[in-house]
């Protein structure tokens, strides 16, 4: 049993999460008890401790960085729900692939970017960690900048917004 079970069994907020991310950047050693929670089998525990863990992308990325391969197999499952792909792309924002997952996660990302049934908020970051890996690999970004381009005029501010911010990166790493 988990450190976090208890954490994630009654009423949730955005305060337990961030003690729970606090505890973490405090003791690394605790990452594997929120993994432990989030690869479980209780949707609920999951989903709660998919919060934590999309922080934990923006302030402590190396600490997700030897979960990406379970992580990329969440998010090309069909059944993983929003919360959770949601939150593994927002810690993929901050990450620095290794070269043997890159082509994977650019496609997994790129697959979930283009498809307008997906959240806006998992399209965003799909969108952003295609654009990270396409500054390392400028090739990509011909593939893309069509995709990116034909958002500009979305009616979500965020796609509008995010898609004029990675046009600027992309077109940079390109020149």
């Amino acid at each position: 049993m988990s450190i976090f079970s208890k954490d994630f069994e009654n009423k949730y907020t955005k305060k337990i999460a961030l003690n729970i991310v606090n505890r973490i950047l405090n003791d690394p050693s605790k990452m594997k008890d929120l993994m432990e929670c989030f690869l479980g089998d209780d949707i609920r525990i999951t989903q709660r401790a998919a919060w934590p863990l999309g922080m934990l992308g923006e302030h402590a990325p190396d600490l997700i960085s030897p979960y990406n391969l379970t992580l990329l197999k969440i998010v090309k499952d069909d059944k993983s729900t929003d919360t959770v792909v949601r939150n593994i792309l927002r810690t993929w924002k901050e990450i620095d692939f290794d070269e043997d997952l890159e082509g994977e996660i650019y496609d997994a990302c790129y697959s979930l970017f283009i498809n307008q049934k997906n959240a806006i908020a998992i399209r965003v970051f799909s969108m952003y960690v295609c654009a990270n890996i396409c500054c390392k690999y400028p090739e990509l970004a011909d593939e893309i900048i069509p995709e990116i381009e034909l958002n500009i005029n979305h009616d979500s501010p965020a796609i509008r917004s995010s898609s004029k911010s990675c046009l600027k990166r992309l077109h940079k790493a390109k020149s």
